[in-house]
């Protein structure tokens, strides 16, 4: 009996040939390709610069290492004045709260210290350019987007069950819907049990209880509305699930592959990602 699926099987080669209209880039190693987030980064924004535009960005904290691309900005002193950035999510302590800044996981300290302190001062973005969605006015998050003109590109990478940013598959089969699911929108989560999992063992080391269980995210109606989606896989397990959102089945219960009616989409990867998942007893993650 063979237990693999066929978009399992899906070999790199075949990548463009089954989404031809999509780009398609395979890195020798993550920095390679942490180098050319950064390359990319900067072109859109010295371009914007030049015509005194505005560049809208949807950041994830997790799958890029943008080390790379604060180095490149301040060696080649570019001014992030045009930039706009909405980070795609945070943790929350209620419905109506954000986590404090001083808690081990929390995304705001983290993206500040990186994204806005280690910028030199004349070329940081401005303070309220840096958004991040917020629960206690979570109308605010999609205001500040519309005054933007919009989202030029969304950049994010796959969970374990296939979600975007925190847009978990709801849990209950009733509420597992296209509605509730492609057409979400700025919104305070729970987390599934897959996604607490998975971060705990990106964040903590396997300690599931400081992961905690809410969650502000912005929805999967405003990241399909982008002009352009990039993705950026990094894990070992990456290979399955994207083989999962981008060649299986379009359905709620995987809210990533939705990607696949989108034109505009990026997919970025190095080659142990491009791989066939390994299915065996035990594997290193």
């Amino acid at each position: 009996m063979d237990y693999l699926k066929d978009y399992m099987k899906v070999a790199k080669d075949d990548f463009a040939k089954l989404r031809p209209d999509w780009d398609w880039f395979i890195f020798k190693t993550l920095e390679e390709q942490n180098k050319h987030f950064a390359e990319y980064m900067v072109k859109r924004i010295k371009k914007a610069n030049e015509t005194n535009s505005r560049f809208s960005v949807v950041l994830p904290t997790g799958p890029i290492d943008y080390s790379f691309f604060v180095e490149k900005v301040n060696r080649e002193n570019i001014p992030l004045k045009n930039l706009y950035i909405f980070m795609m999510d945070e943790y929350c302590r209620d419905e109506k709260t954000l986590i404090d800044n001083n808690h081990p996981l929390s995304f705001r300290k983290f993206i500040y210290s990186l994204l806005y302190d280690s910028v030199k001062p004349e070329l940081r973005i401005k303070k309220e350019n840096l958004n991040f969605p917020d629960p206690s006015d979570i109308t605010l998050y999609q205001r500040k987007i519309d005054e933007t003109g919009g989202i030029d590109v969304v950049f994010g990478g796959f969970g374990l069950n296939g979600h975007l940013a925190f847009n978990d598959p709801p849990g209950k089969e009733s509420e597992c819907t296209v509605e509730n699911v492609k057409n979400s929108t700025t919104r305070v989560v729970r987390l599934s049990c897959e996604t607490i999992s998975q971060n705990a063992l990106g964040g903590t080391r396997g300690l599931l209880e400081l992961v905690p269980p809410l969650a502000v995210t912005i929805g999967m109606k405003e990241m399909l509305a982008a002009d352009e989606i990039h993705m950026y896989l990094l894990r070992k397990w990456h290979s399955g699930i994207f083989r999962k959102c981008l060649f299986g089945p379009v359905t709620p219960k995987v809210p990533g592959s939705f990607l696949q009616e989108k034109r505009k989409v990026k997919i970025h990867m190095p080659e142990y990602v491009a791989e066939p998942p390994v299915v065996v007893v035990t594997l290193d993650i």
